[in-house]
This record gives structure tokens, sequence and C-alpha cells, in this order.
């Protein structure tokens, strides 16, 4: 496969609105982590939207996204889960990775699949967990738009055993789209 069929395949995954030989590499990248950023600010939303008075949780930490491409520098912590979170009533801290995909890729066999991740991605934060000792949680926006997606997964990355998930997994963590997160304490588990 070559560097434009790759090209081509990025462009159609996003399903940009832009004609495919209008759109550079820089401004394809640029609009990949626009998206990320929607559908982060989205969740982040989904979270702390009722914390009001009683302040449920506190975003202890957020990725910068900080990378200069001229350069080669990134913050370190890019590659980290997107939020580090604490539940305030029992301090009880989880991670969060978000991702959104527009829609499903196919498998060898031809069957939808979801990559939601690369696999170095996938090991790094299976090592975050485990160095942090505190559950990540993978929350994927799939369909519709980063604000507004179609429907929402939360799933526990101990849980996960691949950086490729088939819809019958997906559905077993379906989260409403518009329904706040929340923790639960008896379970010690985010959703």
């Amino acid at each position: 496969m070559g560097i434009l069929d790759i090209y081509h395949k990025i462009v159609d995954f996003f399903s940009f609105e832009e004609e495919p030989d209008e759109a550079t590499p820089a401004d394809i990248k640029a609009r990949m982590e626009e998206i990320g950023k929607q559908f982060e600010d989205h969740i982040q939303d989904l979270i702390f939207r009722n914390n009001g008075k009683k302040q449920y949780f506190t975003l202890e930490y957020r990725t910068p996204d900080y990378y200069d491409a001229k350069s080669g520098i990134y913050a370190e912590t890019n590659l980290d889960p997107d939020f580090r979170i604490r539940y305030n009533p029992t301090g009880d801290v989880f991670a969060v990775e978000c991702k959104f995909r527009s829609g499903y890729a196919k498998d060898k066999q031809g069957r939808p699949i979801l990559s939601w991740s690369k696999p170095a991605q996938f090991a790094r934060y299976k090592k975050y967990q485990l160095e942090k000792k505190i559950p990540v949680y993978v929350v994927i926006g799939f369909g519709g738009s980063p604000e507004n997606p179609e429907m929402i997964y939360c799933i526990p990355l101990s849980e996960i055993k691949y950086p490729q998930l088939y819809p019958s997994i997906l559905k077993k963590y379906e989260h409403s789209p518009n329904e706040l997160f929340f923790w639960n304490t008896k379970e010690k588990k985010f959703g």
C-alpha cells in the first residue's frame, strides 16, 4: 500500500467534506487533533456537568496534547490517558482515554471491527494502569459527530484484549450518548 492509499484511507475514515486532493497531511493531522479535542471536551462535560456544589469529581490532570512538528518536540505526558480523575467522596482515582471513530473498518473476513488504538498505544495504556495502580477506562464515541456521537462505549481497559473491538463486544459497554458519567462506589467502576 502506497502513501497515497494510506492518505485516502485516512481521509475516508474521518469523512471530510473537503476533496482529498485539497487536504495536505498537515491538514489531516490538524483535523484529527480537532476531532479528538472536541470529543474529549464532550466527555469532560458529561463527567463534570452536574458536579455542582458537591464537587463529586476533580480533574487531577488532562493531557496537554503539545507537539511541535517542526522540531519533533512533544510533551511526554501526551502519551498518557487523556484524563486522570478523582471521585471526591471516596478518593478513588481513575484515568480515561477518549477515542472518537466515525465508523467501522473491516477485518480480514470482511466483518465490521472498530480499531480504537494502535498496538503501541494499547501497550502504553496497559503499562500506565499497572505502574500507576489505577483503573483506566476507554471511552469511545461512535458515529455522528465528536460533540454529538450516535453512541458512546465505556470499557474498562482491563477487559480489553486487543486494539480492535467487534460490535458484539462493544454492545456490552454501551453508554447513552447524553447520559452523565458516574462512579459506582460499590463496584469501584466508572460508567
